[in-house]
């Protein structure tokens, strides 16, 4: 799936500096680029199509240019105002610090005297530099909105600008929205490319030639602006906290786990409810570690799920019109995998980011080993508690969801099959749903057993036989909830957590089956294997 790169040039009665703006734009650069007028004037086509947004301030201009790309399918949209010149692809620079970082969004920091040392010309000043290695980000003081970066993820879920609010503190007020909404950095600390420089300068211009600040009503937008900014937000855009350099860290940290780590996933939509979880899971987890990477390996009679894989993820159709086979998914999935560590996920299934990064340490601690991602404790949740989960895919929203379902479930009283209207537990000794290792490690035993068929019993297997061949097998040791899985309900939630056979006419062959593996010494197990 390729991603779709959309730019949008704000203009307002600049001729010269639109003619220049729009020409240093590279065609190779995007897919789609539009103009936005919002002079009075009219303004020559230079490239691709120009829309009138009827002078009413650059706020609502840059919402005609939103609502323009995303209905054209841009996933990744940059608006530009007319005083900007380009000397390198930026477009490609922000989508790839996106994709390192897990942010949404970026700005060009240094239009103008703002996050500089002295005048205008000065040096770049940025409150602190955060080293990726191969990629440098500033955290800028400032808010500024002369080049700004978005995906469609964060405008679908925070929206767009206010259009109350003309030609003052619109991009600051937007921004602050997807900052509190986890989709970049905190406020006051507002992230670009370090070397954005190289990439883009501002035209020589004056306050003479802005389109704003000559205006008569430069002032009274201003006051305007700023008391709409209180009423949406409880206070003046100059109030808002600055946030400790541990939280802006902690927020960093979040979105560049230490090691990555890919997530093979098998996918079968029997179910609408099946899409339903995948949408939450999916997004759950890729608001935590918004750097992994995910293969999706759908294993069905057509293809579902395709258009919803983002374009840094993998997508996989294995046409199969018989009963599913997720021993082959994984299988699939372990092999086109890019990362060195791995964890084969359900997709009903959701584990803390505190189990997750236990399970990797434990992996780098406790050399050629395999470790569930939980303590054993698997909880499926009735429809009540799923309903229950918010509506927004927000990455602090998302964040939070974990805690939000831990307090619902009373750990002091975790029995089998213990039940109440938010959930029922299923397992105290589950291993499956979440499996980690490294790579190499489930290479060595040739990934899962194929020869299961539907669910049952697979999980036990591979955790046997990785046992049989010398591999250390072991799971988060803790009783504490935040180590619990989640397992969200479908149409056969209850029978899995009942252990419910009754339609289920594979299940004695995939019995025999994990006997006849748990029987084998380590080197017949070892020929077994080949013969996959």
């Amino acid at each position: 799936m390729n991603a779709r790169v959309g730019i949008a040039v704000i203009t307002c009665n600049r001729p010269e500096f639109y003619k220049k703006c729009i020409s240093s734009i590279q065609d190779e650069w995007y897919d789609e680029i539009i103009t936005i007028n919002d002079g009075n004037s009219e303004v020559d086509a230079i490239k691709g199509e120009i829309i009138s947004s009827r002078s009413r301030g650059v706020g609502y201009a840059k919402n005609v240019a939103f609502r323009k790309l995303l209905d054209n399918g841009c996933d990744y949209i940059i608006l530009v105002e007319d005083d900007m010149l380009f000397k390198n692809n930026l477009f490609e620079a922000y989508i790839d610090a996106h994709k390192k970082t897990g942010l949404h969004h970026f700005m060009f920091g240094y239009h103008g005297p703002a996050n500089k040392n002295g005048i205008s010309g000065g040096e770049p000043a940025p409150r602190k530099i955060i080293d990726y290695g191969d990629l440098k980000i500033a955290l800028n003081y400032h808010c500024v909105g002369a080049v700004t970066f978005y995906t469609k993820q964060c405008l679908e879920d925070v929206g767009l600008h206010d259009d109350e609010l003309i030609n003052a503190f619109e991009h600051v007020e937007h921004s602050y929205r997807l900052a509190n909404a986890g989709y970049c950095t905190p406020y006051w600390w507002w992230p670009d490319i370090a070397n954005s420089l190289d990439y883009v300068e501002e035209q020589a211009c004056s306050e003479d030639s802005s389109a704003i600040r000559p205006r008569k009503d430069w002032q009274s937008n201003i006051e305007n602006s700023y008391e709409v900014f209180r009423r949406r937000h409880k206070l003046y855009p100059t109030e808002v906290p600055d946030a400790d350099i541990a939280e802006v860290l902690d927020v960093l940290k979040i979105r560049k786990p230490k090691d990555p780590i890919s997530f093979i996933v098998h996918y079968r939509e029997d179910t609408e409810e099946r899409k339903k979880n995948f949408d939450i899971v999916y997004s759950y987890y890729k608001a935590i570690y918004p750097s992994c990477e995910f293969v999706f390996v759908e294993d069905g009679p057509k293809k579902t799920i395709e258009h919803l894989v983002r374009d840094e993820d993998q997508y996989i159709f294995n046409k199969n019109d018989d009963v599913y086979n997720k021993c082959k998914s994984y299988n699939i999935g372990l092999k086109k995998s890019i990362n060195s560590m791995v964890c084969f996920l359900d997709i009903d299934c959701i584990v803390s980011i505190d189990s997750l990064s236990k399970g990797i340490k434990i992996i780098n601690t406790l050399e050629d080993s395999i470790c569930s991602g939980y303590n054993g404790v698997a909880i499926y949740a009735e429809y009540k508690l799923k309903d229950s989960i918010p509506d927004s895919r927000s990455s602090r929203d998302l964040y939070k969801l974990f805690n939000y379902l831990q307090t619902n479930v009373d750990a002091s009283n975790i029995t089998n099959l213990y039940s109440t209207d938010l959930y029922t537990v299923g397992n105290v000794n589950a291993v499956g749903g979440c499996l980690i290792g490294k790579r190499d490690t489930f290479l060595d035993i040739n990934g899962f057993n194929p020869n299961f068929i539907g669910w049952g019993y697979e999980d036990n297997e591979i955790i046997s036989r990785a046992g049989q061949l010398g591999k250390k097998v072991t799971n988060i040791m803790s009783k504490d909830s935040k180590y619990f899985l989640f397992h969200l309900p479908h149409e056969d939630t209850y029978k899995v957590a009942l252990n419910d056979k009754s339609d289920h006419k594979f299940y004695t062959h995939n019995e025999t089956e994990v006997r006849k593996v748990e029987a084998m010494n380590k080197e017949q197990t070892e020929e077994y294997i080949k013969t996959w």
